[in-house]
């Protein structure tokens, strides 16, 4: 066997030796889904309209009518109407690998109360013990480290998964997932993505959909008035 020879069968098994550790790497990269660098901002608009005091008031009403057929029965005063507002506020959600950061500010200007902060505590987690700590933007104050707290995976009960109904959100692929609140028993909408794996979310912090898929729309509401009371988080990519 001559130079030449050996040389094509070692060029050969070099790059075949190449070939099969960049794929390997490739179909590691693609099956690691964690997301290492994103800034996020999570837009939320909080809405309890007139119809839907409106509709409440004249059940009071109703119920207190009942009661004062009651001869002998209490006779408790009306409640007093419900609060009628549109409130939005933006949330910054950034994720580095050894931390996490997020903190929100209100619109103060379209908001009804100015007894709140313009922005909340600046919330850190630390990617690799997971202790959350806050910094108060107000009173300069940094307090001290705790856990991070899960809600309960027995908080949501899982109704569909409809993986039929897509939309993309910030450039990925999401499907539309139905659960219920099994404390309000009032329903929530989620459009979620398999292809980002995060262990915290400042919105639906709860691990057992967390192992699974990350909501990047979450909507909570009233079945009875979808369009008058209801809490939105939409995600958008700020970078």
């Amino acid at each position: 066997m001559n130079i030449d020879t050996l040389s094509i069968k070692w060029v050969i098994a070099v790059t075949g030796t190449l070939f099969l550790f960049f794929g390997q790497v490739a179909a590691q990269t693609a099956d690691d889904q964690t997301l290492r660098y994103a800034h996020f901002i999570i837009k939320e608009h909080w809405v309890q309209t007139q119809r839907l005091a409106d509709s409440l008031v004249k059940g009071a009403a109703e119920a207190h009518r009942e009661r004062l057929s009651i001869p002998n029965g209490p006779k408790p005063p009306l409640p007093p109407p419900p609060a009628v507002f549109d409130r939005k506020r933006n949330t910054h959600f950034i994720v580095e690998p050894e931390q996490y950061i997020f903190y929100s500010i209100v619109d103060e200007f379209s908001n009804d109360s100015i007894l709140r902060p313009g922005i909340s505590n600046i919330y850190r987690i630390n990617g690799e013990s997971q202790k959350l700590q806050e910094f108060n933007a107000n009173s300069f104050e940094m307090w001290e480290e705790y856990n991070l707290p899960y809600k309960s995976d027995e908080l949501y009960q899982l109704l569909e998964e409809n993986k039929n109904v897509r939309k993309e959100i910030c450039g990925y692929d999401c499907y539309q997932v139905l659960l219920k609140n099994t404390l309000t028993q009032r329903p929530v909408e989620l459009y979620v993505t398999e292809e980002i794996q995060l262990e915290y979310h400042p919105v639906l912090n709860v691990k057992k959909y967390l192992s699974k898929y990350y909501p990047l729309y979450i909507r909570y509401y009233n079945a009875d008035f979808p369009e008058d009371e209801y809490r939105e988080y939409r995600f958008y990519k700020y970078r």
